[in-house]
């Protein structure tokens, strides 16, 4: 998840999730989730822990590096982990409330590289600031909506870095306790008093929401390669 403060202190609001930090985090499944070549260009197959550091020449120390948030806490409960468990495959990814039952995530976290099918929603939940195995609040999810590119019923998924998002639509309104965080358009980026951090789930350290201030503005036209 990607904030975005003035350096007035006035504000803090969400700029992306999981969808616009391909240098700094990526999906964690305990799988190598499908050939190379067919997984989202942003994801390393080789190293599915410790390539979704920072920078790929950084990797697992990268990770190490992020601080511990106290994911009990405003605004970080709003943030939380977006979980999924069958019997071949257990996945977890990072996803954030943007309004009362929605969580804005990354697309290719709904998706089986191994199947080639998306997830069924009603297997998902989503655990709003979690850490070390307790959460502040989980909802099952209803259902989910992806960008148009992508078809329910294909086995093709279409690793576009642009097109890689997807709303949550939950069961359980947690917004209305936790907290939700607010959405900031992708023009607003290039204003000269943004900074920017990450924070998240990392697979090198599912258990604990940490963060890093070391990603830079995020690029959402450019290759994350």
């Amino acid at each position: 998840m990607r904030l975005r403060a003035t350096r007035t202190g006035l504000r803090t609001l969400l700029f992306g999730i999981a969808t616009l930090c391909g240098l700094c985090g990526a999906a964690a499944q305990t799988k190598d989730p499908a050939p190379q070549g067919s997984t989202p260009k942003y994801v390393q197959p080789h190293d599915a822990l410790c390539g979704s550091g920072q920078h790929r020449t950084k990797g697992c120390q990268a990770i190490r590096d992020r601080t511990v948030l106290d994911a009990a806490t405003a605004p970080w409960r709003a943030i939380g982990r977006v979980n999924f468990a069958s019997t071949d495959l257990r996945q977890h990814c990072t996803g954030t409330l943007v309004a009362e039952r929605v969580v804005l995530t990354a697309a290719h976290c709904l998706y089986n590289f191994a199947r080639k099918s998306w997830i069924p929603a009603q297997s998902i939940r989503f655990a709003a600031g979690y850490q070390r195995g307790t959460a502040i609040a989980v909802s099952q999810v209803e259902r989910y909506v992806l960008h148009d590119i992508h078809a329910p019923d294909s086995r093709t998924f279409h690793a576009d870095f642009a097109h890689d998002w997807a709303l949550l639509i939950l069961n359980t309104p947690l917004g209305q306790d936790v907290g939700v965080l607010d959405t900031l358009a992708a023009d607003d980026i290039a204003e000269p008093d943004s900074v920017f951090a990450l924070a998240g789930y990392p697979a090198l350290r599912p258990h604990v929401l940490s963060l890093t201030r070391t990603c830079g503005a995020p690029d959402g036209t450019a290759d994350p390669v």
